[in-house]
């Protein structure tokens, strides 16, 4: 019988019963427990135990026999959890004390789907459920049901108590307005989320002093030279060899495939007992009955000696047999470690005279030293026993004093400053927070909903929650409803991220700005993300709107796309960086990728320009981390504005890209892509932190599955809104991934839109709250900028390319122009005549196009004919004089007169063009054969023989070698310009061309003809030149 008596004894049934039942400690734990239930607290309790040392004993006794409370609510973190609490109250325990002769409340398992049906106000019962539960009709705003639940309980006990703060579970039991009760070995957490327990109320019995007092068991580690599974395996059979036949082991793996691995040597090659536990084990899917899903009700029954699993054993489970513990894949912090050491502490004679022993073997190589991680959870107790708000860390007091500790005042940067006062709201008076408060110039910006607006007070109201649930120290909040804004200036905490196993707490201020307009929403977060609660009620601005904060002239100095389609062999993201991506040759396909993010040039004043960053999905715009005051930003803010109204005239770089467009006609999602950050940290409904197997799915009937590596599977549901233009996912039941502030999942995906979809309209896709329809440019005015029509004089009818054969004069019946002798120049309705002659046969008065080529040929220094033997081009102009340095490759080519479009014309000089491109890199170290320049030009076939190299503008008489060597000094100056030109006859009609990619006219020469001058186009500008078509204009309807 226990020394310690039980207190308020006529508040209690069976007092006797309890004081003989119990242990001294037990005892304490339920005094502690009535105290805090008679007390004015409108916090938890926390009753802090050992795994194996009777928490389920406390909970049955108080639910059952405690006279104030007549219906017990208990709530579990699982339903393995849940399903053992059941056991251990309905016939556990009573077979365990011989308490049946005892009359107990009658324990009823709730649902959401029970409610209100199974709930009895005026009776007395225990009910139990698992906090998924609670939380389902929370978020699915099944309000009566939650008013009857509250109405109906009068206590709330958690077991597994740790996992009460998380996000997505605390509200759900908070607003039941109840006394609750925490239970739990563990009582850390690995986030921020803190236990809202009272200090004066809390029981602690600490792992040492349970080993001490035999109570549970005392663990050795041992440490095992074996990384691979089946030499593993041997070693953990040899060193079990001599237990007794009734003892079990628990062997625990990272994966599925470890564990079905592991079974079937154990099972095959030793022919031992095994049974196996994993998710993915249904009878479908593997068929062996000791392969299974969940774990059997009544441990204490089965014949397995050894027990696999991942996380299935890891808490729950209530037997003694279970001794050895053997880690194939530890773990990395303590909390779970603690727990799933748990199970084999539990001692065959509770508290008994013989001192008991379990075995935890683990891999020597583990990556975390698992007995090392065991005795820091010890020396962490041994801190917890003389201080128990260790249990919940207090920032509140600790930035306090950490402020008081500090100077009145200092001198920084130039300036005296005195120190920050918590709580004394003097920013706020005559809006001097407008100065004394500073932030970069960056924002996001949304657009309301229609239909969804939110008032000020309402946005203020979101506001304050959001600190309360992140966990952040308000230090000031400012809503200035004339400005529509709203400031809060908070406080947190990190822990050094330099220090391996030892602390350094570093606190840290941060800003959150809302500003609200007619249209928009303007945001500011030191934490660089939109909290979740915005995007309830808006969307992220259209990247048409986007654009419109540059300048008609920005130069862009980076631009990164996205690929419209999803798949596994295609590069899904690209950046691309230049002095000026405007000059950059597109791409074909660009139509098929969307712009996400844009670095530009803005002009802010006379010759005063700023970078201004644009991110796309999340309507992001930064142009200085430089910190500026409150006021300036505003004003910030109203220029953005401005430009977001304004009209914008012109074509922008952006249009080389997929545009935003309406919802097409059929939405059906046919394949997602979940677009989420690769170090996005997810876990799973007991908070084991999972990797997603693959992020590209297939969706089947608006549903697709999410495959963990942990073996974890659940299935979503999508679904388009077609009031809200925009794809919502749910999960299908009550499981859920979550993210580390539990934030569901499914929440967070619909939320903020990460995801790109295929849908089952073709060109369109979706991707974060937009439509874009893609598919190939056939307009492509971005070629508009390389094709340059010329116009010939009336006088020259026809346009070759080195003018007519002799042979071909006497078949024109132009026995005129036959000549018998050598000419020095080549005809004039020859394209090598227009060089020559320096654009004598181009109609200058005309064409403005004629007058610039005429001005460029005007100005070379020297022309050289590259033609014949191994040309690198046809020509190869040079201008290096008056300060400009440039250098023409010209390829010339004349075909017939082309009335329509005729990709073949082109494909010779292109593929001509891109054969010589390795003459054009300022990096290669490849050579003409200008040995030939020192020799003349001469055929026979048109009578013409001429100097090659021709002297225009400079009095310098270079040799080849000298004039090579020019070129690539050319080539590698950094002011050097370097051209390629397609010289061309009549075989193209730009009006026709326009006409054709304007849709006017149809023409199926048009997609070869875009494929060909784009390709040629981005492989010349990769080769360092910029790329020009120059052809004759021709008149056609």
């Amino acid at each position: 019988m226990s020394s310690i008596r039980l207190e308020y004894i006529t508040q209690w049934d069976n007092v006797e019963l309890i004081n003989r039942s119990l242990k001294s400690f037990q005892i304490e734990a339920l005094n502690t427990a009535i105290k805090y239930i008679n007390s004015r607290s409108d916090k938890h309790a926390l009753i802090k135990l050992p795994t194996g040392t009777g928490k389920t004993l406390i909970i049955y006794m108080l639910a059952n026999f405690y006279k104030k409370v007549k219906n017990t609510l208990i709530v579990t973190s699982s339903d393995t959890v849940k399903k053992h609490i059941l056991y251990e109250l309905e016939e556990g325990i009573s077979n365990n004390f011989e308490l049946s002769d005892i009359i107990q409340k009658k324990v009823i398992e709730i649902f959401p789907k029970d409610i209100p049906d199974k709930l009895e106000a005026n009776e007395q019962n225990i009910y139990v459920t698992t906090i998924q539960a609670l939380s389902y009709m929370k978020s699915n705003e099944e309000l009566e049901k939650v008013e009857k639940l509250k109405e109906c309980v009068d206590l709330v006990l958690f077991d597994e108590g740790h996992k009460e703060p998380a996000s997505k579970w605390k509200k759900a039991l908070r607003e039941l307005d109840k006394k609750v009760i925490l239970f739990t070995a563990t009582p850390i957490r690995d986030d921020k989320n803190k236990l809202r327990i009272d200090n004066k109320h809390i029981y602690n019995f600490p792992l040492a002093n349970a080993m001490e007092q035999n109570y549970i068991r005392t663990p050795n580690f041992i440490d095992i030279e074996q990384d691979d599974l089946e030499p593993f395996i041997d070693e953990i059979i040899e060193k079990c060899d001599e237990i007794e036949s009734n003892e079990k082991v628990i062997i625990r793996f990272k994966s599925k495939e470890d564990i079905i691995r592991a079974h079937n040597y154990l099972k095959n090659s030793h022919e031992k007992e095994v049974i196996s536990i994993h998710e993915e084990f249904t009878e479908t899917n593997y068929p062996d009955d000791s392969m299974i899903k969940k774990v059997p009700k009544n441990l204490r029954s089965q014949k397995y000696t050894y027990w696999l699993h991942q996380y299935k054993l890891i808490e729950g489970m209530d037997d003694s047999s279970f001794k050895i513990l053997a880690l194939f894949d530890g773990f990395s912090n303590a909390r779970p470690l603690v727990q799933q050491v748990g199970r084999i502490l539990r001692q065959s004679e509770f508290g008994g005279e013989t001192k008991e022993y379990s075995t935890i073997i683990f891999k020597s190589s583990s990556k975390t030293n698992q007995e090392e991680l065991w005795k820091n959870y010890l020396i962490f107790e041994e801190y917890l026993s003389s201080d128990k708000s260790l249990i919940s860390f207090d920032f509140n007091n600790y930035l306090n004093a950490v402020i008081n500790s500090q100077p009145k005042a200092v001198y920084i940067d130039g300036k005296v400053l005195p120190r920050i006062e918590l709580n004394t709201n003097l920013t706020q008076e005559n809006n001097q927070y407008l100065t004394k408060l500073k932030l970069p110039f960056q924002a996001n910006v949304l657009i309301q909903k229609i239909g969804l607006e939110k008032t000020f007070e309402e946005v203020h109201s979101y506001i304050l929650n959001y600190l309360e649930d992140n966990d952040l120290y308000l230090i000031e909040i400012i809503p200035d409803h004339s400005r529509s804004l709203i400031l809060c200036l908070f406080a947190y905490y990190s822990d050094s991220p330099y220090l391996a196993d030892q602390f350094f707490i570093e606190p840290k201020t941060g800003l959150l700005l809302t500003k609200l307009s007619d249209n928009y929403i303007f945001i500011y977060n030191s934490f660089n993300h939109i909290p979740h609660f915005f995007y309830e009620f808006s969307n992220p601005l259209n990247s048409n709107v986007l654009e419109k904060v540059y300048d008609e002239g920005s130069e862009f100095k980076q631009i990164s796309i996205q690929n419209g389609n999803i798949s596994k062999t295609e590069v899904k993201r690209s950046t691309f960086n230049a002095e000026d991506m405007n000059l950059i040759a597109p791409s074909v396909t660009d139509r098929y990728k969307f712009a996400t993010t844009a670095n530009g040039k803005i002009l802010i004043s006379d010759n005063e320009y700023r970078n201004r960053y644009v991110g796309f999905k999340n309507g992001r715009i930064t142009d200085s981390t430089t910190f500026f005051t409150v006021s300036e930003y505003l004003e910030w803010l109203a220029s953005l504005e401005s430009k977001f109204e304004r009209v914008v005239d012109g074509r922008n770089i952006f249009e080389r890209y997929a545009p935003v467009t309406e919802k097409p006609e059929d939405v059906t999602p046919r394949q997602i892509l979940l677009d989420i950050d690769e170090n996005l940290s997810l876990r799973n409904e007991d908070e084991d932190e999972i990797t997603l197997n693959s992020k590209i799915l297939m969706i089947e009937d608006d549903n697709f599955i999410l495959k963990a590596d942990n073996g974890d599977e659940i299935s979503y549901k999508i679904v388009f809104n077609d009031d809200k233009d925009k794809y919502y996912i749910s999960a299908i039941g009550q499981s859920n991934f979550y993210l580390i502030d539990n934030t569901s999942l499914s929440k967070f995906l619909s939320n903020t839109q990460s995801f790109h979809i295929i849908t089952n309209s073709p060109n369109y896709i979706y991707s974060h709250n937009f439509f874009i329809k893609v598919g190939l440019d056939k307009e492509k005015q971005s070629l508009r900028k390389i094709l340059k029509e010329f116009q010939i004089k009336e006088r020259i009818t026809h346009i070759t390319e080195k003018g007519y054969t002799e042979k071909r004069k006497v078949e024109e019946g132009i026995q005129s122009q036959i000549s018998e002798e050598y000419r020095d120049n080549w005809d004039e309705n020859s394209l090598f005549y227009l060089l020559t002659s320096q654009g004598e046969t181009l109609d200058q008065e005309n064409s403005e196009e004629s007058r610039r080529v005429v001005n460029i040929l005007n100005d070379l220094d020297y022309l050289i004919c590259e033609d014949l033997e191994y040309e690198i081009a046809d020509f190869i102009g040079i201008k290096d004089s008056d300060g400009e340095r440039k250098v023409y490759f010209i390829h010339a080519k004349a075909e017939k007169e082309k009335k329509g479009i005729a990709a073949s014309a082109f494909q010779d000089v292109c593929s001509q063009i891109i054969k010589n491109l390795d003459y054009v890199h300022p990096l290669s170290e490849e050579r003409p054969n200008f040995s030939k320049w020192e020799r003349t030009w001469k055929q026979s076939r048109y009578k013409v023989e001429r100097q090659r190299i021709t002297t225009l503008n400079n009095n310098h008489h270079l040799s080849p070698a000298e004039l090579w060597a020019l070129i690539k000094d050319i080539q590698q100056d950094q002011e050097g310009e370097v051209y390629v030109w397609a010289l061309l006859s009549n075989m193209l009609s730009l009006r026709k061309f326009e006409s054709v990619t304007l849709g006017h006219q149809d023409d199926e020469g048009i997609i070869p003809l875009i494929y060909i001058l784009s390709n040629t186009w981005s492989q010349v500008q990769n080769a360092g030149a910029k790329f020009e078509i120059l052809f004759n204009k021709i008149e056609v309807q």
